[in-house]
């Protein structure tokens, strides 16, 4: 009698595929000129050394403003290719013309402080002082500026002239000279610090006094 095989069938099983995403679309990029969250803070703008002197001398009084703004004209009208460098320390200013931006180096100069202006001459010891304007000792000189008169003065103009001739050799023959300015900090006070000395083998502790 025949038998039948009975076959089983497997059924195989179907991966079930990955489901399919859909390409990411490319959005539009921000502009050249929109700030982003990640983009750093735009840079500031340099500015020139020359255009912040005239904030400087706006601190003094009317009379010393217009002292200090004609005295630096004249300066650069004398020393054309000198350096100019300005020296902002808060209760004073300082304008100097030199070779370099070094204060030793500086031919002629304007101290301004609250109380007046002075006029610095490097080498005003060998300079011809007829009139006697020049104050001070040792190789540097100066001329008290109470007024605008005063600097616009023969002598003050006569020593000028002389000072200019003097530093050709020093200065440079062409080009327009620089401005150089130097913004003092202030200083804070030092804290209080424990040293500590051995003596034999005990350590101690000592404290600065305050003045």
């Amino acid at each position: 009698m025949a038998t039948r095989k009975k076959t089983s069938k497997k059924k195989k099983k179907k991966k079930a595929a990955a489901p399919r995403t859909a390409p990411r679309k490319a959005g539009p990029r921000p502009a050249a000129g929109r700030a982003t969250a990640r983009r750093p803070a735009a840079r500031r703008a340099r500015v020139s050394p020359a255009l912040l002197v005239p904030g400087f001398i706006a601190k003094f009084d009317p009379v010393i403003q217009r002292i200090t703004r004609l005295g630096r004209a004249m300066l650069r009208q004398h020393f054309p290719t000198a350096v100019e460098a300005v020296y902002e320390g808060g209760q004073a200013l300082a304008i100097g013309y030199g070779p370099t931006e070094r204060a030793a180096d500086f031919v002629v100069s304007l101290a301004i402080h609250p109380g007046g202006v002075n006029l610095y001459f490097g080498d005003g010891a060998r300079l011809p002082d007829p009139r006697r304007v020049l104050e001070g000792a040792g190789k540097g000189r100066f001329v008290r500026l109470r007024t605008v008169a005063d600097l616009e003065s023969p002598a003050v103009t006569a020593l000028l002239a002389t000072a200019a001739k003097r530093a050709r050799g020093s200065l440079p023959a062409g080009g327009r000279g620089r401005t150089v300015v130097s913004i003092g900090a202030r200083r804070e006070p030092e804290p209080r610090v424990a040293r500590r000395t051995v003596v034999g083998s005990a350590p101690m502790s000592i404290r600065r006094k305050s003045p």
